[in-house]
């Protein structure tokens, strides 16, 4: 908008100037032409008069040509400009004062003001110098009682300069005055209508970059522009709100995922694994064995008599002789093992990395710690005890829990609390 007004201005400013130069440097030269041949005419119709009062009387009567030029060259001294007389020959006969030279053509244009004066009547001729701004003015003397004689008067065109200079102040005035009040209707302009768009425009970009708490602020203002901030600012809130409550949902719903996908991997009494997430971990150090070779062990941890224990005394006491029995396990795991519920009655423990002798002595640690420990029920004190199934490779094997629990009922059936490695 402001380049656009910009150049409309610099258009406008420069058609004004060149109509005022075009119309009135041609006028003030023509005016100034015009005087210059008024007076001309005047100093003719004086050199008239001269002549012929010349012609009478004995007062001024004049015996020779000498005489007569003389008297003139006295009437012209009072004229301004420089002033020659010379003859057809081009001989210098009488100057307006010493040191001054007529132009170079002023033979021949002497020659054309015969002429003209001959064949057109006129009574002098003018050669102007747009140049030098010199006015040549040649005025045949034969009708003036000096034969062939040609008066040259030179004149300068000062008027017209002066005239000129006039106009050069009036075109600095004009694109002065028109250059002020485009600069005020400039700063108009951009206070009232650019600047709020930039602070909308700001506005904008700064709601896109995530800052809904933006708002637009034009005190000043009660016009359109007032609106469209108040309507800008409601929308910013809107927004804002809008984005607050799907935040809020998105939190809440992810929470909700978060405890899904809790209860989906854990088990809410015992806090282990679920055995849907063990056996995806047994997977995943199955393919990490098939390339480094790296040993593996695995246990499998039976509660023993724990079907008839549940016939008798009911659910509520087998939740706790389970939930106890896994705070025992769990206390004798790294934290690099993973530990499961991987039946009613029977745990799992994943162990990357480990050794057989390790293993075992793991194993060993929670077989005494369950049976050394007296869990408190409701239904009284219950000591338990566990059969342990361990299994520790390497070199790409595969471990699989389903096959290793069909191994711990084989085990279970030659005893009780006890660890047996396969």
């Amino acid at each position: 908008i402001m380049a656009a007004y910009v150049l409309l201005s610099l258009i406008n400013l420069s058609f004004i100037v060149s109509i005022i130069f075009e119309n009135q440097t041609d006028l003030i030269s023509r005016n100034t032409r015009l005087e210059s041949e008024r007076h001309l005419a005047e100093l003719i119709e004086s050199m008239k008069r001269f002549s012929l009062e010349s012609g009478k009387g004995s007062l001024f009567r004049q015996r020779t040509e000498n005489d007569n030029l003389k008297r003139l060259v006295d009437l012209l001294s009072s004229q301004p400009g420089n002033s020659f007389v010379f003859s057809e020959r081009g001989e210098i006969l009488a100057r307006s004062s010493e040191g001054i030279n007529p132009p170079e053509s002023y033979l021949s244009d002497g020659l054309r003001s015969l002429t003209a004066m001959t064949f057109s009547g006129r009574e002098y001729y003018l050669r102007i110098n747009e140049q030098q701004q010199v006015m040549y003015c040649y005025v045949p003397l034969s009708g003036f009682q000096l034969g062939d004689k040609i008066l040259l008067l030179e004149k300068k065109l000062g008027g017209m300069n002066e005239s000129l200079t006039r106009l050069y102040y009036q075109a600095l005035y004009v694109i002065f005055v028109v250059l002020f009040f485009h600069t005020i209707f400039a700063l108009l302009l951009y206070r009232y209508i650019i600047k709020p768009v930039l602070v909308l425009i700001d506005g904008t970009e700064s709601i896109s970059a995530g800052k809904l708490d933006t708002r637009i602020h034009l005190p000043e203002r009660k016009d359109e522009f007032a609106r469209l901030a108040h309507t800008f600012n409601r929308m910013a809130e809107s927004l804002h709100s809008n984005v607050e409550t799907l935040s809020g949902e998105i939190s809440s719903a992810r929470e909700t995922i978060e405890k899904s996908e809790k209860k989906s991997t854990r088990d809410e009494l015992t806090g282990l694994y679920s055995r849907r997430y063990f056996i995806e971990r047994i997977e995943e150090e199955n393919k990490k064995t098939a390339v480094t070779g790296a040993a593996n062990g695995l246990m499998l941890i039976r509660i023993d008599n724990f079907s008839e224990i549940t016939s008798i005394y009911g659910p509520q006491t087998r939740n706790i002789i389970i939930a106890e029995a896994a705070k025992k396990i769990k206390n004798y795991l790294s934290n690099f093992d993973v530990a499961a519920l991987y039946s009613s009655e029977l745990f799992a423990v994943l162990s990357p990395g480990i050794s057989a002798q390790a293993l075992m002595e793991t194993a060993e640690n929670i077989r005494r710690a369950v049976n050394e420990s007296a869990i408190i029920t409701a239904d009284g004190n219950f000591t338990i005890t566990v059969t342990i199934l361990a299994v520790c490779k390497s070199e790409g094997y595969r471990l699989d829990p389903e096959t290793l629990e069909v191994s711990m009922r084989e085990a279970h059936q030659k005893g009780q609390n006890r660890v047996e490695l396969v």
